[in-house]
């Protein structure tokens, strides 16, 4: 009896799955694979309509910008590892996008820098050097409307 208890075990141990660096008293969880494709660009911008977390433009102009929104555009090699990477090395998520231009944008949140457009310019700036990054731009909050 105490043998087939025994052959049962040997069963369930080799059915199981490989785990990361494994002993026989082991509680290390499988290895995830990674996906390494590209984040699907959201369809539309899906900007906050609070202006809570905007600075005005340094130009002086009656436009504001988010703080902590900024618009990144990768190359069309770059990929969907290089494009994770950014985003936790800047502790972003993907808040909406734009397929608009010839190459689609990602809005990402970043966590908010300053009260300054310096602030997130600065960040902007570094996020654009990047190995992958095409461009980096600031979004408006509620752009300039014009009525006659």
């Amino acid at each position: 009896m105490l043998r087939t208890g025994f052959t049962l075990c040997v069963i369930v141990a080799s059915t199981a799955p490989r785990l990361a660096a494994q002993t026989p008293h082991s509680k290390a969880l499988p290895v995830a694979r990674q996906d390494t494709a590209r984040p699907p660009v959201p369809p539309t911008p899906n900007l906050p309509d609070d202006s809570t977390l905007t600075v005005p433009s340094p130009s002086g102009m009656n436009i504001r910008y988010y703080r902590n929104i900024v618009v990144v555009v990768f190359h069309n090699s770059t990929s969907g590892v290089t494009v994770r990477r950014i985003l936790a090395k800047y502790r972003g998520v993907i808040i909406g996008g734009s397929e608009a231009r010839d190459d689609p944008g990602y809005y990402v949140q970043i966590p908010d820098p300053g009260t300054t457009f310096a602030a997130v310019d600065s960040v902007a700036s570094l996020i654009e050097t990047e190995p992958g990054v095409k461009l980096v731009s600031i979004p408006t909050w509620r752009g300039l409307i014009r009525i006659r």
